[in-house]
């Protein structure tokens, strides 16, 4: 169960390596690459247990119908709330013309195709899809697909009511490393697709490290974490079933608290523990305890040090001085603001995405938006008279470095230049 820490100085190595995962996600993927459908049905029929009845693919959403009106409008909202979100992040292209009438910038466009990988089998992951799909749809990408696994090909109709609203083109009924590299590489029946996004098992995991580099990934995701800050016992209730929300994702979560008051320390250990015995997915949530933590603190000015170096993927800030805390605050992949603003809330409605940096990535990664669906071309358009003033430095550095065909790429144009000025006086 979770346990008090004086340990200021917690040490994370980022998202590890699963080496005999990486082992058999690399055999699985080199199969794919050479033998393409025969290999992707082969693995299909042998890991997600379906013999391809109803096909690969799906392109009709219209099943998504049947679920509630409920529902519906609940995902309705929370992709309204989402989309709205990334048109906020779109970048656009920009140029600037400078006194001699040279012209930089840059030209942003979309990516062609985006494949987004939705973990399946027992659970349905609809938020998973719409926070994947709909910031590469505000992007511009013209072409989304989704791979999924099922059982015996069955898709929920919530997913498909949530690829409708979504912008998805299709889903394919594939999950694992094989689809990772079906979408990567392509085969006769997948195309390949220019950016995989979404989470997924280990096996997933080390595929997509491994493609990464023939595709963009967003990035390779470690157990899902959070930290609490807390500071006045009249939120321990808050504190604490929002520690065993996130513990109840899966066993390896990790879900811990912050504060600089040992006895609110000791009640939060006693509420937690308490708790957990009582809630639904219990033996999930007991496991994940047992690798979370309540940080004790000094003070405000080691609490926010060890929240910089934990860098978790939520941060909560429930404190009446929350504003504050969140300005000193330089790592962390979300920080929720205030009593009301729980990472459950994020997960779903409230607009900013929640696929996050794990594993202290957030120390120098970004959560998922518009910009990984978009990709920047530089624009460069000398005139006559700014060639002429920046070429003879453009030529001392080639020499300095040994490329003199560069140098004289731009001496070419240099004396070209000077010998048809020489022909406009004459």
């Amino acid at each position: 169960m979770i346990q008090i820490t004086t340990d200021n100085k917690p040490r994370y190595s980022g998202v590890n390596i699963d080496y005999e995962a990486r082992a058999i996600a690399g055999e699985i993927i080199e199969k794919i690459k050479t033998k393409k459908d025969e290999a992707l049905f082969e693995y299909i029929k042998r890991l997600d247990r379906y013999d391809l009845s109803e096909g690969l693919e799906i392109t009709d959403f219209e099943g998504g119908d049947a679920i509630g009106n409920r529902l519906k409008d609940a995902l309705v909202y929370a992709a309204n709330r989402i989309t709205k979100f990334s048109e906020m992040q779109l970048q656009k292209s920009w140029f600037d013309i400078d006194e001699r009438g040279v012209v930089l910038g840059e030209k942003i466009a979309a990516v062609e195709r985006v494949g987004i990988y939705v973990p399946g089998g027992k659970a349905v992951y609809t938020s998973t899809l719409l926070m994947n799909a709909l910031p590469a749809s505000v992007a511009g990408v013209k072409s989304i697909v989704v791979a999924t696994p099922t059982i015996e090909g069955y898709i929920d109709p919530s997913l498909l009511f949530a690829a409708k609203i979504a912008g998805v083109s299709k889903i394919y009924r594939m999950g694992g490393a094989h689809a990772i590299a079906a979408m990567a590489y392509g085969t006769e029946s997948v195309e390949p697709v220019d950016v995989i996004t979404g989470p997924g098992n280990r096996f997933v995991a080390e595929a997509k490290r491994l493609i990464a580099g023939v595709v963009k990934i967003d990035s390779v995701a470690g157990p899902s974490e959070v930290l609490i800050y807390i500071d006045d016992e009249k939120y321990i209730d808050y504190a604490a079933i929002d520690v065993i929300a996130q513990a109840e994702h899966d066993a390896m979560a990790v879900a811990s608290i912050v504060t600089i008051d040992r006895k609110l320390a000791e009640k939060l250990k006693q509420k937690i523990t308490e708790k957990a015995g009582t809630v639904k997915r219990a033996e999930i949530v007991k496991k994940a305890l047992e690798k979370s933590k309540i940080y004790l603190c000094k003070d405000v000015s080691a609490a926010i040090k060890l929240i910089d170096n934990v860098a978790p993927e939520h941060l909560e800030l429930i404190s009446e001085t929350a504003w504050q805390l969140a300005y000193r605050v330089r790592n962390a992949g979300a920080i929720f603001v205030g009593k009301y603003s729980p990472a459950a809330i994020g997960d779903y409605v409230a607009g900013p995405n929640h696929t996050l940096p794990t594993g202290a990535s957030s120390r120098f990664s970004s959560p998922l938006s518009t910009e990984i669906f978009l990709k920047r071309s530089s624009i460069i358009s000398y005139n006559r008279d700014g060639f002429s003033e920046d070429a003879p430095f453009a030529i001392e550095i080639a020499k300095q470095e040994g490329l003199f065909n560069h140098a004289d790429s731009i001496k070419e144009r240099l004396e070209n230049r000077v010998s048809n000025a020489n022909k406009e006086l004459t």
